[in-house]
């Protein structure tokens, strides 16, 4: 339980606390910094006293006062199911990131952002669903895409239901760490609209053995295969101009 005069919590001010179980935010806390609870790995419930009047906690998850503003779900809930409530407009950086024990996650109409990397890292989620009629974002078969599929935001970490994926043809862009730990994929088509390939795109995809490079690809993000054991062989196009590490 944190002192009653505190009135700041800064950035990662708990980050790798993996013994932390239990936190009280109580009323005086006007200010959470950027990842605060980030990797608490112990953690089932953030709890916020109910005199706050900057942040609320509704079944252990943490939000802003209104709840309008998804902050973070706690990395040791246990649930296997969540579903946003509907009124949140904005879900934070690595809100339900490396969230060990969930599996499907609903977002609702009224979302209109998503922070890097929300959803990234949660070994057993196979399936991010959104509400149809969503106006920002989409889930095509649990996988989860800006609403016109320009953008490839997560491919969940435990969907198993396939093993070849064809990324659409209307795809611009993949985000980092988007495929990170996908192991039964040992096929990916991608589209010839994609034109990089960002940091860790493909981190950790064990079981990939095939992946084409679109022609129009110039660069390729730091660690995008790092640990594809798998993959014997990338060809690269001629545009490719730059490497990361």
């Amino acid at each position: 339980i944190l002192g009653q005069s505190v009135e700041s919590i800064g950035d990662y001010a708990f980050c790798l606390c993996y013994n932390l179980e239990e936190i009280m935010i109580p009323d005086a806390v006007a200010h959470i910094g950027k990842l605060a609870f980030h990797d608490c790995s112990s953690l089932p419930s953030i709890d916020v006293s109910s005199g706050n009047r900057n942040y609320a906690s509704v079944d252990g998850v943490l939000y802003n006062y209104d709840k309008t503003t998804l902050i973070k779900y706690p990395q040791g809930k246990n649930d296997k199911t969540f579903s946003v409530p509907d009124g949140v407009k904005r879900i934070e950086e690595r809100a339900l990131n490396n969230v060990p024990y969930l599996e499907e996650a609903y977002i609702p109409a009224s979302v209109e952002e998503i922070g890097n990397l929300a959803f990234t890292v949660s070994t057993r989620l196979n399936a991010i669903n959104v509400a149809s009629d969503n106006l920002h974002f989409t889930s095509d078969n649990g996988i989860l895409f800006s609403k016109d599929k320009s953008t490839l935001i997560c491919y969940p970490e435990n969907k198993k239901d396939i093993t070849a994926y064809t990324v659409p043809e209307e795809t611009e862009q993949i985000e980092g760490w988007a495929f990170y730990g996908c192991r039964s994929l040992t096929d990916i088509k991608l589209p010839e609209k994609i034109k990089s390939i960002a940091d860790r795109t493909f981190m950790y995809c064990m079981d990939l053995k095939n992946i084409n490079i679109p022609r129009e690809v110039t660069s390729i993000g730091s660690e995008a295969f790092k640990n594809c054991m798998s993959l014997e062989q990338i060809k690269l196009p001629s545009k490719v101009a730059s490497i990361g590490n």
